[in-house]
């Protein structure tokens, strides 16, 4: 894993465990469809009034036929994890409806590295940064 901060703290409003919950899927989604040995970077970063924890990695990324689908429930895209495992389909959906909870926005991007890339933002505490 490669984490990038700046040097002051991003603090944002949300729930500590429902965020780490969230991160945890997208960091574990990121290491799951990358190859042994490849890079996960992830960035953390104020954007305006929003902090932004960001995940990219460099598996297959996603087809971008299937880019509608990924936050529904069940959702298995042709992309599959690198070692065999298991995958439900609601780890998305589930991140998805957790950060809306938290008043903020996940969304998806192809990284430049080519796979995927995926953007959490929350409000920052306090405003703009």
């Amino acid at each position: 894993l490669d984490f990038r901060a700046p040097d002051t703290d991003v603090i944002v409003l949300g729930e500590n465990s429902t965020l780490l919950c969230c991160l945890e899927n997208l960091i574990s989604n990121a290491i799951k469809f990358s190859p042994s040995g490849a890079s996960v970077v992830i960035h953390v970063q104020p954007d305006g009034t929003d902090g932004e924890f960001r995940i990219e990695d460099q598996g297959p990324g996603i087809q971008p036929e299937e880019v509608d689908q990924l936050f529904q429930k069940f959702t298995r895209l042709s992309a599959r994890p690198t070692a065999g495992e298991a995958s439900t389909g609601l780890g998305l959906h589930i991140v998805h409806e957790l950060v809306s909870a938290m008043r903020g926005t996940v969304i998806y991007q192809s990284s430049p590295s080519g796979g995927a890339c995926f953007s959490v933002k929350l409000p920052l505490a306090g405003g703009r940064m």
